[in-house]
């Protein structure tokens, strides 16, 4: 089976399409299975195009990211600790422009979109609450461990089914945990999106990336983890495709969300 990982489109769905071309993806091949390690939506203005060709695939795996997160819990007011009221800042990341996408009228005030949203019985709707239902909050594949942001480091392993826990780990702040091996005890190669590789690269290797800004796949020498946001929706960005082929079974982490 090949596993075509992509990661942080953020409504960017066309260059993500062209991607998946060039890594030889065919929604037809039953070999084939997609897997997005979170935020197809948000910023760009094709998140309705992201959700509709992820909930598509015959073959997918989906993981939830901070956005995607955040969008749930504020459709179902699920409390979690470290949420805050809606605000600037989900305009800020894009929310609106993801109402609007999923056919929420334009408002200058978030508030009406978002409660448009929460009344809707629009496919996209539909399709969201799918989308959500069939989440996993991380996904193991033989010697590889994908998630999100990363995993929870507060509690006593990664398996944990607190998803508490899981919601702060999607907004990780990755550019510290990269840099500490007490952040890396699972023993398997970590898949990331969330952050963007080219800022990874920088950390990691300051010598030889200092002055450039790559945002290809960032295959870390120092440590087990493999960096594949590309910054997809800001200028020079890319959708990148990592494609790892494998016998082995997945195994999607799933917990119980909040009602």
């Amino acid at each position: 089976m090949k596993y075509f990982i992509f990661s942080d489109i953020h409504g960017e769905y066309d260059k993500l399409m062209k991607s998946l071309d060039a890594a030889g993806f065919d929604l037809t091949n039953p070999n084939h299975t997609l897997v997005s390690l979170g935020d197809p939506f948000d910023r760009g203005k094709q998140s309705l195009e992201m959700l509709k060709f992820i909930m598509s695939a015959p073959r997918r795996i989906i993981i939830l990211g901070n956005h995607d997160w955040r969008l749930s819990n504020l459709t179902r007011g699920t409390p979690y600790s470290m949420d805050w009221p809606i605000s600037k800042v989900d305009v800020q990341n894009g929310l609106d422009k993801t109402l609007e996408s999923f056919g929420c009228r334009h408002n200058d005030r978030i508030e009406a979109e978002l409660y448009e949203w929460r009344k809707a019985k629009t496919e996209a709707r539909h399709l969201f609450d799918a989308y959500v239902r069939e989440a996993a909050v991380g996904l193991e594949l033989g010697d590889y461990l994908m998630v999100h942001g990363w995993v929870p480091v507060r509690v006593d392993g990664y398996r944990v089914d607190n998803a508490d826990a899981w919601y702060r780990a999607s907004w990780a702040n990755t550019q510290i945990y990269v840099q500490s091996d007490r952040y890396f005890p699972h023993l398997k190669t970590l898949v990331i999106g969330h952050w963007w590789a080219y800022d990874l690269r920088r950390i990691m290797e300051p010598n030889k990336y200092k002055n450039r800004r790559d945002n290809s796949i960032y295959y870390c020498p120092i440590r087990p983890f493999i960096a594949i946001d590309g910054c997809t929706n800001s200028h020079g960005g890319k959708a990148n495709v990592l494609v790892i082929e494998t016998d082995e079974t997945p195994n999607p982490i799933k917990i119980k969300l909040p009602a």
